[in-house]
């Protein structure tokens, strides 16, 4: 079974073989189908069934003069999820749960548009620099944690992993792949065809946001 599938985890798994599904499902991108793409970036989504749920697979890449690598790791390696509801208005809040080994725990709270209701989210999450041989780069991972929810609370689940990478040329790549089951009354089907498009759209998103954080502070620090 994979270790980023959607069961609650009450321990997180093995890092190692968090990348060993992670190597799977980006070995398997070339039998998968793009289901959205930007000429921006070079930002393709590519979607497939991995051991039995969707995955969304997003790849991109940014000019590394104008979204240098250390903005990149002030906004996902540094404080993952606090950032994360900063720039991503469905994401409410977020709090820190419990530090296990070189994993943290943490709850989360997403209000949906209506009439759907919030979403309660226990998430594992661990962050790790990799950089070697083949250049700078950092590995995020993260899978559903099993923690009690608040009274009433509908949960919703997902699983995902990131790479973010400077490459030979200085630009940088960022993959960002998830599966995600938000549950209560929305359909799955329904869910998976409204995703790619927001993985998109997300892009951009980020990018102001990240800009306007870390822009000033550069000019500032080459000064």
């Amino acid at each position: 079974m994979s270790a980023l599938n959607l069961d609650l985890h009450t321990d997180p798994p093995a890092f190692d073989d968090a990348v060993d599904s992670m190597n799977a499902i980006l070995g398997a991108l070339d039998n998968w189908s793009v289901a959205k793409s930007l000429d921006d970036y070079q930002a393709k989504v590519y979607t497939g069934t991995f051991e039995g749920e969707p995955w969304f697979v997003r790849k991109s890449v940014f000019d590394g003069e104008t979204y240098p690598m250390e903005w990149f790791r002030k906004a996902l390696y540094e404080n993952h999820f606090e950032n994360l509801v900063e720039y991503y208005d469905v994401a409410q809040s977020c709090s820190l749960h419990e530090s296990r080994g070189e994993w943290q725990g943490y709850k989360l709270d997403y209000a949906l548009p209506p009439p759907f209701t919030k979403r309660e989210i226990t998430q594992w999450l661990t962050i790790k620099d990799t950089s070697g041989d083949e250049g700078e780069q950092f590995y995020i991972f993260s899978v559903p944690a099993d923690y009690e929810l608040s009274p009433e609370a509908t949960r919703g689940v997902y699983s995902f992993f990131q790479v973010v990478r400077k490459l030979e040329d200085g630009s940088i790549e960022w993959i960002s792949a998830s599966t995600s089951d938000m549950r209560g009354n929305i359909p799955r089907w329904l869910q998976s065809m409204k995703l790619p498009a927001l993985l998109i759209n997300d892009i951009d998103i980020f990018l102001r946001w990240m800009t306007s954080q870390y822009a000033d502070n550069t000019v500032e620090e080459s000064a």
